[in-house]
């Protein structure tokens, strides 16, 4: 088997220069601003296994031929968490002559499979989520200072979940911010047995700075929006807007 570890995912785009081109690829580096890598445009093997040990969350692109398309489970581009998740690709090749005769055009079919690990993800800044469907990841939220947590849309994105922790103690100056590209679907947020009202115009639900350390959001896309419950032994753990 060939090998290759300590790799450093860079770009955010299918222009990355990182190609996982052995049978096991190891990520050691990704961060929120260098996540990408790519499969290689000649596979010389049929199956390539990729391992995420980074900071962030890894986005694989399918090498494209210039004579041809290249996909992943259908689609543009395949999202692996963090904290050692891992996924199998395989590939299945095929041509056919192009009608103007110029040539053949040649199609990559990838296939994921032997998905494993969930994500966990620690900051003490603002932070942006790829959408990441078949891994749950956790946001734990570290530092005093307030930050945001954006979930990337829901659409096309069923399933995901997202649980995110503050870790800070109440008062400690760190109000959470969870924000949303679409509405969150009336989150069931409880604070100290008290049930808030519906907010299913909400796009955001903050956990205060009072909030005891340990509180956690728990949301979940169902291709429309995203859904959530939380709840708080504090009166004014958490609020929406």
């Amino acid at each position: 088997m060939s090998i290759q570890t300590g790799l450093t995912a860079n770009g955010t785009t299918n222009a990355s220069t990182l190609v996982l081109d052995h049978e096991y690829n190891e990520i050691s580096t990704s961060t929120s601003a260098a996540y990408a890598c790519v499969l290689p445009l000649i596979p010389h093997e049929k199956q390539y296994k990729l391992v995420n040990n980074g900071d962030y969350q890894v986005l694989v692109f399918p090498s494209a031929p210039s004579n041809g398309s290249s996909t992943i489970d259908g689609n543009a581009s395949y999202c692996l968490a963090n904290n050692g998740a891992s996924v199998t690709f395989h590939v299945d090749t095929s041509q056919s002559t192009l009608a103007s005769g110029s040539g053949n055009f040649h199609i990559h079919s990838w296939r994921s499979f032997d998905h494993s690990g969930h994500g966990i993800i620690s900051t003490a800044a603002s932070i942006t989520l790829l959408a990441c469907p078949r891994y749950k990841t956790n946001v734990v939220a570290l530092g005093t200072v307030a930050i945001t947590v954006t979930l990337p849309t829901p659409v096309s994105n069923g399933g995901m979940i997202v649980d995110v922790i503050k870790s800070g103690v109440a008062g400690g100056g760190q109000d959470i911010t969870v924000s949303s590209t679409a509405n969150l679907m009336d989150p069931s947020l409880i604070n100290a047995g008290v049930v808030l009202a519906s907010t299913e115009a909400s796009t955001s639900v903050v956990i205060e700075d009072v909030a005891s350390r340990g509180t956690t959001l728990h949301l979940e896309s169902n291709n429309i929006a995203w859904a959530g419950y939380g709840t708080s032994e504090i009166a004014s753990g958490f609020s929406v807007a």
